[in-house]
Order: structure tokens, then C-alpha cells, then sequence
């Protein structure tokens, strides 16, 4: 996962529901998800995604708001072969057509 933000929370609550384990890459947290990190249920790299943070990994998840940052995310995934992250990479409404 890649964002630590309110889509995080959303989509790391229903990882950890399946059994999944997670790791978070982003500077910050949202409170819910610092308490579960607290607790050791979710791997969390405290700082800003950087190229080669996807290898290793089955799956990826780009949850920022920066779109630069979820299109190098998308970009490493098919890179590296794994499906493509799509949450957090929707247009704003006033870039709806």
C-alpha cells in the first residue's frame, strides 16, 4: 500500500479482514491506521514511496492524492508484472468529461 491516508484506512481495514499482511509506505498515517501499526499488524516504511518499493510484493495499492506519485507506482507494478493498482488514481469530478 502505498498512502496512509482515509482511502488506506478503508482498504487496509478489509486486507486485514482476509488475512492479508500489509506494508504501508507513506510518511504519515491516519490515526486508525497508526493504532494498528502500533499494534503490529501492518508493516509501515515511514517515509515517501521510492522506486523499487513494489518488488517483492504480490499486489500494490497506489492510495495517495498525488497522481504522479500513483502513475510511478502503476508504472513500477506493470514493470515489474503484477496487477494494476488502481485505487487513489481516480480524476478529480472537474476532470470528468
Amino acid at each position: 500500500m502505498v498512502g496512509g491516508g482515509i482511502i488506506a484506512v478503508r482498504v487496509i481495514a478489509l486486507l486485514l479482514k482476509a488475512g492479508t499482511r500489509v506494508t504501508v509506505v507513506s510518511p504519515w498515517l491516519a490515526p486508525a491506521l497508526l493504532e494498528v501499526a502500533r499494534e503490529g499488524r501492518l508493516a509501515w516504511w515511514p517515509r515517501e514511496y521510492a522506486p523499487g518499493d513494489v518488488s517483492g510484493f504480490s499486489r500494490v495499492v497506489a492510495a495517495t492524492d498525488d497522481a504522479d506519485v500513483n502513475a510511478r507506482v502503476l508504472t513500477e507494478a506493470r514493470t515489474l508484472g503484477l496487477p494494476e493498482p488502481v485505487l487513489g488514481t481516480a480524476p478529480l469530478p472537474a476532470d470528468r468529461r
